[in-house]
């Protein structure tokens, strides 16, 4: 089985520094999702490089999501508590709930839009309690929407590297909002590297293998709430975990079709 399998009806946390494709995966796998089960991911933005942007535009038309943009902290919180007590009513009354997943993205570019700061700047100890009580209340909310539509919820954040020790045997940790994340079921530093996959082609009636680089996105899984000790340590790489997910879904689906 896949470990994004294993990440249905769980919350989690992804965190890394720019760049690494965070917004991607989750653009991949909203994807896989709508195609496979028609149901659309919901995703809230407040990072001002995806709200009036083409990436933004391309990240909307592939992922098929639906986009909430929301400027303030205050105002998530509210929605995602309304939400959940909408979706509790539909499933007691039995309605369907169309929603694959949920991906707040990102946690501190809501701080950052409300505050004017950065993963570098010196928060205040008044600002940094109210980040971590914010940051509470949102992860403990998403987890009881996972629970109660089976389905994986996700935030993203920002890391650090300015601190000192260590943080899971890293040397970088989520910026501002860690004591935040205790309601979260499973913590993931994602990174990027570069790699060679090997082509077939067929050039002169013969066949040759070409090597191509590409980039990969990885998972490390720093934290994941089990009595098992699956997972936690483990490094996956998101394209091959996509990979067998999407042969998961065919298989099931070819059940149900029987």
């Amino acid at each position: 089985m896949s470990f994004i399998s294993d990440l249905f009806g769980k919350s989690c946390v992804i965190y890394g520094e720019p760049g690494v494709g965070k917004t991607y995966v989750m653009t991949e796998l909203a994807k896989t999702l709508y195609e496979a089960t028609g149901y659309r991911a919901l995703f809230y933005w407040s990072d001002e490089n995806l709200i009036d942007s083409e990436y933004g535009e391309e990240v909307r038309k592939r992922s098929q999501a639906k986009v909430i943009v929301i400027r303030s902290i205050d105002s998530l919180i509210m929605h995602i508590r309304s939400q959940l007590k909408r979706w509790q009513d539909d499933v007691k009354k039995q309605k369907p709930v169309e929603v694959s997943m949920i991906v707040i993205d990102s946690i501190t570019g809501f701080f950052e839009e409300e505050y004017g700061m950065t993963t570098k700047a010196v928060v205040s100890p008044y600002v940094t309690a109210k980040l971590s009580r914010a940051t509470s209340i949102i992860t403990k909310d998403l987890t009881k929407i996972a629970r109660l539509l089976r389905i994986p919820t996700f935030v993203i954040t920002h890391d650090t590297p300015e601190f000192e020790g260590e943080w899971f045997g890293e040397k970088r940790r989520p910026a501002y909002v860690r004591k935040g994340l205790k309601n979260t079921d499973i913590w993931i530093l994602q990174t990027k590297r570069d790699s060679v996959v090997e082509k077939e082609i067929e050039e002169n009636g013969e066949t040759k293998i070409i090597r191509e680089p590409v980039e990969r996105n990885y998972w490390k899984v720093l934290m994941y709430r089990s009595m098992e000790k699956r997972h936690r340590g483990m490094t996956y790489c998101f394209q091959e975990e996509l990979k067998k997910f999407k042969k998961e879904l065919q298989i099931n689906a070819k059940k149900k079709a029987r």
